[in-house]
């Protein structure tokens, strides 16, 4: 023991050797049962040492369950035959310095004690269980659970019947589990019992369930409403402190509007029943039991499952708990309680009086037992020398001294070993540290019944191990009618493409398709038609397939799902879709605009033969390939670093909501590709497709006076030119700006893909339709450039056909008279240029 500590021992004794002197009617608070000198039994005595109230803690109402067990024990001649077992009573007032002045009360004033019982809480029982090894005192507590008195180095000779507060902590978070809460306040009185507790529900929370928490300290001198809480956002709190504490807290927390349904507190559940309307709470915030109520409404509270719950069960000494109940009352009335302050209790039992009354049997079995060890001669030697009796005199318990090592270290060994049934049902057994064995907890909320009346209910229970933490709901569980309290945190949805979005595009898609399909059987059906062949049917193959593939990329953009797999999937396909889709599609487009400006417009003296269909295909394919390559390279870098995967990001449309009385927040998340290496992909695709579409506008610009009659081929190729300018633009913003949208980016890089492809289509193949049908032949197709007619136009993979030829010639041939009539005789050429000029 440190100086600090044998101070405080000197100073308690002290006081407790002036007490003496100014006490008249002796040490202790009451003897029980009063010494009858003419029974012919050696009186025993235990030291009782419980808490009178003081300043948090009252336990004196187990008292009655300490005399229940000395009446049976002083009726049954089985147990310490020839001798009776009393008590003498001191006040802890569960505090140190005071438990430890009534530790030598009772240590230094007469009779002897052969063991200790108390002493009346865990702060109070911490010095007596580390004092009473020297004087070789046995003490078994029934009132502590600290988990620093789990300690078998520093508390030779403790026992406990309750299991240590900490397991509290494995209810605390088996709640907090089932409930989803992703953030807690832990609010901790400057109490082993508290401290150890809040620790290894932190490192629960740390561990198991990566569970923000923030954490409030107090020490037991300070008023817990000194502390600023409630203003940190959290709305769970977990108290761990003694119920006066826990007023005052409530009381602040009233004042402060922190209620429910939107505000949870989680307390132990071994406070007293209606323990928010005793006492009284600081001037301060000075309350109503029924605005404590209002705090305390809907908490949620665990507690080891070491309570008496079954009425009927037949326990040691041959009784059952209502029995216990009904002997309990009885005992409160009694005369001999007049001054031990238990009115209270006349309607209800102290929690842990059933506690204290298995104590008392245990050291009374085990004393027992100690006594019948006795009568082995070696033994009894062995005590009496220790006693310093005169050699060859027996030994008895009345002999006993605070000498007696061989006596406390039999009765170590007996309690050690103890195993009986105890009230309501719960065995009495301990584990190697002296704590009492049990892995369960029962979980109760507080609720209104008829009357209005708040109370708890049993909900649930939890089992625990080491290993692992299971709670069991009970059916008719938990009741919170405006909704289960949010933790503060947003709850995190996942959400998709809305259902009508997926629902119109799709249908819009698939119109889409039909009409390329139907583009496509057109081309096939009528490829032999002039008007046909003029427009490279071959290429109008690779446009269908393009529109084909955009299509299908407009579904996958808006197709819903949360499954991350398939997320995956579609969030890696769609690039391959929309590059490939644009390269055939548009950069056939793209060629054809070409082959029109070297037609129609050709300085750099390029041959025609150049761009027949085939070749022009190989154009469109190396295109494909470059993006294949890109692609790949892409595909195989992000697979090897693990980036092939998605990731949830915030959604920008509606980043979050609440909802409902308990304020309940929703953060909306959707899934994205996990790749960052996705935004220099779409820089390189549509960086060389940006170059494509720059040279291709240009083109379209030098080309604008181009006409075909009955053809107009190069008109509606530069319409589509400027199309997929605008819809390339489109594509290329939204991809930079809208990727956080759920719904506004595959909405607008949708609509522009439908629009893009469908007016390509349109502008490609209805033409040739209407013109199909007001021209099957094509006798009317004549052709005009910018630099006078070319009788190589726009001739496809057919070559140049003679009667093709004849008729471009034949036009010639009339232009040149007309002219001739009209400005007289020129050249064949200059002539017309003038006149298409003018």
């Amino acid at each position: 023991m440190d100086l600090v500590c044998w101070l405080q021992l000197f100073l308690a004794f002290a006081a407790s050797s002036v007490t003496l002197a100014q006490e008249s009617q002796g040490p202790y608070h009451q003897i029980y049962p009063p010494v009858n000198d003419t029974d012919g039994r050696t009186p025993l005595y235990i030291a009782v040492v419980l808490s009178f109230g003081g300043s948090s803690y009252k336990s004196v109402g187990a008292l009655p369950g300490i005399q229940i067990a000395l009446d049976y024990i002083n009726s049954e001649p089985s147990i310490l035959p020839g001798y009776s077992l009393h008590y003498t009573l001191t006040d802890s007032q569960c505090d140190r310095s005071t438990a430890i002045r009534s530790y030598f009360t009772q240590i230094t004033n007469p009779p002897t004690k052969v063991g200790w019982v108390g002493s009346g809480c865990s702060p109070a029982t911490e010095p007596t269980a580390e004092l009473t090894q020297y004087h070789n005192i046995a003490q078994v507590s029934c009132v502590s659970s600290s988990p620093d008195l789990h300690n078998r180095q520093r508390f030779r000779y403790y026992f406990q019947l309750l299991s240590t507060d900490a397991p509290i902590a494995y209810g605390f978070y088996s709640i907090i589990q089932y409930f989803g809460w992703k953030r807690v306040g832990i609010i901790t009185q400057g109490e082993n019992l508290f401290i150890a507790t809040s620790d290894v529900l932190k490192r629960l929370l740390t561990e198991n369930g990566n569970i923000e928490y923030t954490e409030w300290y107090f020490r037991s001198e300070e008023s817990v409403s000194n502390i600023s809480i409630f203003d940190s956002g959290v709305r769970i709190y977990v108290v761990e402190m003694y119920s006066i504490n826990a007023r005052e807290l409530f009381c602040k927390a009233y004042r402060s509007g922190i209620l429910p349904p939107k505000y949870l507190f989680l307390t132990p559940n071994w406070y007293v029943e209606g323990w928010w309307a005793e006492g009284h709470t600081s001037v301060d915030y000075n309350c109503t039991a029924d605005e404590l109520a209002a705090v305390a409404l809907y908490n949620v509270a665990p507690f080891l499952a070491e309570f008496p719950e079954i009425d009927d069960a037949v326990a040691e000494p041959n009784i059952t708990l209502r029995e216990f109940r009904s002997l309990y009352y009885k005992a409160v009335q009694s005369d001999y309680n007049e001054n031990n302050r238990l009115m209270e209790y006349s309607d209800y039992i102290f929690p842990y009086a059933y506690h204290c009354h298995e104590a008392t049997l245990t050291f009374a079995y085990a004393l027992n037992k100690t006594v019948t060890d006795l009568a082995d001669d070696f033994l009894n030697r062995e005590a009496a020398e220790e006693s310093g009796l005169p050699e060859g005199e027996t030994f008895t318990m009345a002999n006993f001294t605070y000498a007696n090592s061989g006596i406390v270290t039999r009765m170590f060994e007996h309690l050690q070993n103890t195993s009986f049934r105890g009230i309501g049902g719960n065995d009495v057994i301990f584990n190697d540290q002296g704590t009492r064995i049990i892995n369960r907890l029962k979980v109760s909320q507080y609720q209104k019944n008829a009357n209005g009346t708040l109370h708890r209910v049993h909900v649930g229970e939890v089992t625990f191990t080491k290993l692992n933490v299971t709670f069991h709901p009970l059916p008719t569980s938990f009741h919170f009618p405006e909704g289960i309290p949010n933790d503060g945190m947003a709850i995190e949805d996942v959400v998709t493409v809305s259902v009508a979005l997926t629902v119109v595009y799709v249908i819009l898609a698939t119109a889409g398709l039909v009409f390329a399909v139907a583009c496509i059987l057109f081309n096939i059906i009528f490829r032999e038609k002039r008007l046909i062949r003029l427009s490279s049917p071959n290429l109008n193959y690779l446009i269908g397939l393009g529109a084909i593939v955009l299509y299908l990329n407009v579904i996958t953009l808006v197709i819903p799902t949360t499954n991350t797999h398939f997320a995956a999937v579609l969030c890696n396909i769609n690039p391959w879709l929309i590059s490939l889709g644009y390269s055939f599609c548009y950069g056939t487009i793209i060629i054809k605009m070409i082959r029109v400006w070297v037609i129609f417009n050709n300085p750099l003296q390029l041959k025609t033969s150049f761009f027949r269909d085939y070749l022009m295909a190989l154009f469109v394919l190396s295109l494909a390939v470059i993006d294949v390559v890109i692609l790949l390279t892409y595909t195989a870098t992000e697979a090897v670093r693990d980036n092939l995967g998605v990731k949830l990001t915030a959604n920008r449309e509606l980043p979050k909501e609440t909802f409902g009385a308990t304020a309940e927040q929703h953060k909306y998340f959707f899934y994205i590709c996990k790749s960052g290496g996705q935004v220099v992909l779409y820089t390189v695709l549509f960086g060389y497709k940006g170059i494509l579409q720059v040279l291709a506008l240009l083109l379209a610009f030098r080309t604008r006076d181009v006409k075909v009659k009955g053809l107009d081929d190069s008109v509606y190729i530069a319409a589509s030119v400027y199309v997929t300018s605008i819809v390339l633009t489109v594509i290329i913003v939204s991809t930079y700006t809208l990727r956080d949208y759920v719904n506004a980016y595959p909405a607008v890089v949708g609509m522009g893909l439908l629009l893009g492809t469908t007016m390509i289509l349109g502008l490609v193949f209805i033409p040739r339709m209407v013109g199909l049908y007001k021209d099957p032949k094509g006798e009317t197709i004549t052709t005009f450039g910018t630099s006078g007619p070319r009788e190589e136009a726009v001739e496809s993979s057919g070559g140049k056909k003679d009667k093709e030829l004849q008729i471009l010639r034949r036009r010639v041939s009339e232009l040149e008279t007309s002219l001739k009539q009209q400005v007289g005789t020129c050249t064949r050429y200059i002539c017309i240029k003038n006149v298409l000029l003018s």
